[in-house]
């Protein structure tokens, strides 16, 4: 098999299960136009989430929670629970589930970060 590049981004015949298409356009790139198309970045990207924020929020209404929202100590986790509570607004429960594996660092980072947002864990 000879060496192919892909005509848009810099996959080749290394990368396992690649496929080209006629236009030598990689089966990578059709999947991330795929995401795109369903899952759209910038303002169409904004509106989906803001809707789905509201929805949350309509049917949580009577409720203590608007969300649960599992962290495990690591920044993007941290940020999520960040993000949904101080920008978004909404009702957030902490959850972490002990797999007996933790990082007490990961541990401490929860503790400081539901304390500062003054949510639940």
């Amino acid at each position: 098999m000879s060496h192919h590049v892909c005509t848009r981004c810099i996959m080749d015949t290394t990368v396992p299960r690649i496929t080209f298409d006629a236009n030598g356009v990689c089966n990578f790139c059709h999947f991330h136009d795929q995401l795109e198309l369903e899952y759209p970045l910038g303002q169409g990207g904004t509106a989906q989430l803001e809707k789905i924020y509201d929805q949350v929020r309509k049917s949580a209404k009577d409720k203590e929670y608007d969300c649960v929202v599992g962290i495990s100590g690591g920044r993007d986790s941290t940020y999520l629970l960040y993000h949904l509570t101080r920008d978004i607004g909404l009702r957030c429960l902490a959850v972490h589930f002990n797999d007996g594996f933790g990082n007490p660092v990961a541990g401490e980072n929860m503790k400081k970060t539901v304390g500062i947002l003054g949510i639940p864990l």
